[in-house]
């Protein structure tokens, strides 16, 4: 059975003659107008983001990266794009985050249960969780690792991306502030807080980066 009859027989959707429409996988808009369209339009966009755009596969790789097989994570994705579905036609998408990254947390909260049933708590530690063990052992990061880290970092700008080179080289506050010129260990503190929180940001808008390092 083809996944394009599948999503069919699951989400209600009659199979008709294909409709003439362009699919920008950016354009939540039109995404949503689509969902919320014709059976047609649902069908073709929906198709396309699960196969073409690569959803289905983000999630296998965020299944599979976080304690499951690929099997579990074609199981969770199909789910996932069930439950999109159903919410993107009830208005139950509040527009707080990209489709894309909404998509991803109903499929991440999914597989958590899933753990959570086993005693698997440990993999569904928050991002903010993660992140601080992150930075807590990030003299312990191999070096390969440690690249993609201050790879992303640089996405935050220069000033970040020396804050948190200094915090993996496992610099005090007040040294780090006098590299800075910084007034005080205090500031530097506060300047490494800020940084923290844009780069939970970044992989919260972004988690394809934060499965990247932990690949």
């Amino acid at each position: 059975m083809s996944k394009i009859f599948f999503f069919c027989l699951v989400l209600g959707i009659q199979m008709k003659s294909t409709v003439l429409m362009t699919i920008d996988p950016n354009d939540d808009i039109g995404i949503i107008k689509a969902i919320q369209g014709s059976m047609q339009e649902r069908n073709k966009v929906l198709t396309y983001l699960f196969e073409e755009a690569g959803w289905e596969q983000m999630i296998v790789a965020y299944v599979v990266n976080h304690g499951g097989t690929a099997e579990q994570g074609h199981f969770v994705a199909s789910e996932t794009l069930i439950a999109f579905d159903r919410n993107i036609r009830n208005n139950k998408f509040r527009k707080e985050s990209s489709l894309k990254t909404y998509y991803y947390s109903i499929a991440r909260n999914r597989w958590c249960s899933l753990l959570k049933k086993k005693g698997k708590s440990d993999e569904c530690l928050s991002l903010d969780e993660k992140l601080n063990e992150l930075f807590y052992e990030m003299e312990e990061v191999s070096e390969e690792r440690m690249k993609l880290i201050q790879t992303i970092a640089g996405l935050l700008g220069e000033e970040c991306e020396k804050v948190f080179k200094l915090t993996a080289n496992d610099m005090n506050r007040s040294d780090m502030a006098e590299t800075l010129g910084l007034a005080d260990a205090h500031i530097a503190s506060k300047k490494l807080g800020r940084c923290r929180k844009r780069m939970s940001l970044l992989f919260k808008e972004n988690p394809h980066l934060w499965d990247k390092i932990n690949q």
